[in-house]
Protein backbone atom coordinates (compact mmCIF):
# COMPACT_ATOMS: atom_id res chain seq x y z
CA UNK A 1 0.00 0.00 0.00
CA UNK A 2 1.14 3.58 -0.57
CA UNK A 3 0.96 4.30 3.17
CA UNK A 4 4.19 2.36 3.62
CA UNK A 5 6.16 5.01 1.72
CA UNK A 6 4.75 7.99 3.66
CA UNK A 7 7.13 9.98 5.83
CA UNK A 8 5.28 10.58 9.08
CA UNK A 9 6.35 13.39 11.38
CA UNK A 10 5.90 13.74 15.10
CA UNK A 11 6.22 17.01 17.03
CA UNK A 12 8.45 18.32 19.78
CA UNK A 13 9.13 21.80 21.12
CA UNK A 14 12.21 23.66 19.96
CA UNK A 15 15.51 23.53 21.76
CA UNK A 16 16.22 26.69 23.75
CA UNK A 17 19.69 28.18 24.22
CA UNK A 18 19.84 30.43 27.28
CA UNK A 19 22.17 33.46 27.40
CA UNK A 20 24.40 31.63 29.91
CA UNK A 21 25.02 28.85 27.36
CA UNK A 22 22.63 26.33 28.91
CA UNK A 23 20.69 24.35 26.32
CA UNK A 24 17.22 23.03 27.15
CA UNK A 25 16.38 20.23 24.76
CA UNK A 26 12.87 19.97 23.35
CA UNK A 27 10.33 17.54 24.79
CA UNK A 28 7.97 15.43 22.71
CA UNK A 29 4.55 17.00 22.24
CA UNK A 30 1.78 15.29 24.20
CA UNK A 31 -0.53 15.58 21.17
CA UNK A 32 1.91 13.81 18.85
CA UNK A 33 0.56 10.34 18.06
CA UNK A 34 2.63 7.29 18.93
CA UNK A 35 3.34 4.27 16.77
CA UNK A 36 3.42 1.56 15.79
CA UNK A 37 1.07 1.21 12.84
CA UNK A 38 -1.58 -1.52 12.72
CA UNK A 39 0.90 -3.73 10.84
CA UNK A 40 3.63 -3.03 13.45
CA UNK A 41 5.76 -0.54 11.49
CA UNK A 42 7.56 2.10 13.54
CA UNK A 43 5.99 5.54 13.19
CA UNK A 44 6.68 8.43 13.28
CA UNK A 45 9.77 8.42 11.06
CA UNK A 46 11.19 11.61 12.61
CA UNK A 47 10.08 14.53 14.77
CA UNK A 48 10.44 18.27 14.24
CA UNK A 49 9.49 21.48 16.06
CA UNK A 50 5.72 21.67 16.30
CA UNK A 51 4.92 23.46 19.54
CA UNK A 52 4.36 27.19 19.78
CA UNK A 53 5.79 27.77 16.28
CA UNK A 54 5.61 31.31 14.89
CA UNK A 55 4.28 31.08 11.36
CA UNK A 56 2.62 33.08 8.64
CA UNK A 57 -1.17 33.13 8.52
CA UNK A 58 -3.18 32.82 5.35
CA UNK A 59 -4.74 36.16 4.54
CA UNK A 60 -7.94 34.23 3.77
CA UNK A 61 -8.25 32.45 7.13
CA UNK A 62 -11.41 32.70 9.16
CA UNK A 63 -9.74 30.96 12.12
CA UNK A 64 -9.27 32.91 15.33
CA UNK A 65 -5.67 33.77 16.25
CA UNK A 66 -3.59 36.33 18.10
CA UNK A 67 -1.22 38.17 15.80
CA UNK A 68 2.36 38.37 17.11
CA UNK A 69 3.84 40.22 14.14
CA UNK A 70 2.68 41.48 10.79
CA UNK A 71 4.20 42.75 7.60
CA UNK A 72 2.86 44.87 4.77
CA UNK A 73 3.36 43.64 1.21
CA UNK A 74 1.82 45.19 -1.90
CA UNK A 75 -0.64 47.13 0.23
CA UNK A 76 -1.90 44.07 2.12
CA UNK A 77 -1.18 43.22 5.76
CA UNK A 78 0.03 39.68 6.53
CA UNK A 79 -0.03 38.37 10.09
CA UNK A 80 2.13 35.89 12.00
CA UNK A 81 0.92 33.87 14.98
CA UNK A 82 1.99 30.93 17.14
CA UNK A 83 0.43 27.51 16.61
CA UNK A 84 1.09 23.97 17.79
CA UNK A 85 0.54 20.68 16.02
CA UNK A 86 2.00 18.23 13.59
CA UNK A 87 0.59 20.72 11.08
CA UNK A 88 3.60 22.80 12.14
CA UNK A 89 6.23 20.02 12.36
CA UNK A 90 5.35 18.44 9.01
CA UNK A 91 5.99 21.64 7.01
CA UNK A 92 9.34 21.92 8.79
CA UNK A 93 10.35 18.51 7.47
CA UNK A 94 8.87 19.35 4.06
CA UNK A 95 11.18 22.37 3.94
CA UNK A 96 14.16 20.16 4.76
CA UNK A 97 13.13 17.77 1.98
CA UNK A 98 12.85 20.70 -0.46
CA UNK A 99 16.42 21.72 0.40
CA UNK A 100 17.59 18.13 -0.03
CA UNK A 101 15.98 17.88 -3.46
CA UNK A 102 17.33 21.25 -4.52
CA UNK A 103 20.83 20.08 -3.58
CA UNK A 104 20.35 16.69 -5.25
CA UNK A 105 17.35 16.40 -7.61
CA UNK A 106 18.22 12.76 -8.29
CA UNK A 107 17.16 11.58 -4.83
CA UNK A 108 14.31 9.08 -4.86
CA UNK A 109 11.50 9.09 -2.30
CA UNK A 110 13.20 6.13 -0.62
CA UNK A 111 16.51 8.06 -0.55
CA UNK A 112 14.83 11.04 1.12
CA UNK A 113 13.23 8.89 3.81
CA UNK A 114 16.49 7.02 4.42
CA UNK A 115 18.49 10.25 4.70
CA UNK A 116 15.96 11.82 7.09
CA UNK A 117 16.07 8.74 9.31
CA UNK A 118 19.87 8.35 9.16
CA UNK A 119 20.57 11.99 9.97
CA UNK A 120 17.97 12.49 12.71
CA UNK A 121 19.60 13.10 16.07
CA UNK A 122 19.26 11.81 19.58
CA UNK A 123 19.52 13.92 22.71
CA UNK A 124 18.78 13.59 26.41
CA UNK A 125 15.02 13.84 25.73
CA UNK A 126 14.91 11.13 23.05
CA UNK A 127 17.33 8.88 24.90
CA UNK A 128 19.13 6.24 22.90
CA UNK A 129 16.95 5.32 19.95
CA UNK A 130 17.03 1.65 18.94
CA UNK A 131 18.41 0.79 15.50
CA UNK A 132 14.88 0.01 14.33
CA UNK A 133 13.47 3.33 15.55
CA UNK A 134 11.24 4.39 18.44
CA UNK A 135 7.44 4.51 18.50
CA UNK A 136 7.70 7.90 20.24
CA UNK A 137 10.56 9.62 18.37
CA UNK A 138 10.95 7.58 15.18
CA UNK A 139 14.63 7.78 14.29
CA UNK A 140 15.03 11.07 16.17
CA UNK A 141 14.84 14.80 15.72
CA UNK A 142 15.15 16.07 12.15
CA UNK A 143 18.50 17.72 11.54
CA UNK A 144 18.41 19.88 8.42
CA UNK A 145 22.15 20.47 8.07
CA UNK A 146 23.00 16.78 8.38
CA UNK A 147 20.26 15.80 5.90
CA UNK A 148 21.45 18.40 3.42
CA UNK A 149 25.09 17.33 3.76
CA UNK A 150 24.15 13.69 3.18
CA UNK A 151 22.11 14.68 0.10
CA UNK A 152 25.14 16.52 -1.27
CA UNK A 153 27.49 13.64 -0.44
CA UNK A 154 25.41 11.33 -2.61
CA UNK A 155 26.30 13.33 -5.72
CA UNK A 156 29.97 13.77 -4.88
CA UNK A 157 30.02 17.57 -4.53
CA UNK A 158 31.77 19.22 -1.66
CA UNK A 159 29.72 21.06 0.91
CA UNK A 160 31.50 24.33 0.00
CA UNK A 161 30.51 24.04 -3.67
CA UNK A 162 26.83 23.95 -2.74
CA UNK A 163 26.77 26.26 0.29
CA UNK A 164 28.68 29.00 -1.54
CA UNK A 165 25.48 29.62 -3.53
CA UNK A 166 23.14 29.49 -0.53
CA UNK A 167 21.51 32.64 0.80
CA UNK A 168 20.15 32.99 4.33
CA UNK A 169 17.39 35.44 5.24
CA UNK A 170 16.40 36.38 8.79
CA UNK A 171 12.91 35.57 10.02
CA UNK A 172 10.71 37.54 12.38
Amino acid sequence: SSGKTVISVGAHNSEISLPNGTVIEGIRASFSTEGPTMDERVKPDVTAPGMNVLSSISSFTTRSYTSIESTMFNGKNYDFARFSGTSMSSPCVTGVVALMLEANPNLTAADVKEILRNTAREDSRTGVIPIGGSVLWGWGKTTATAALKESINRIGLSENQVFSKAMVYPTL
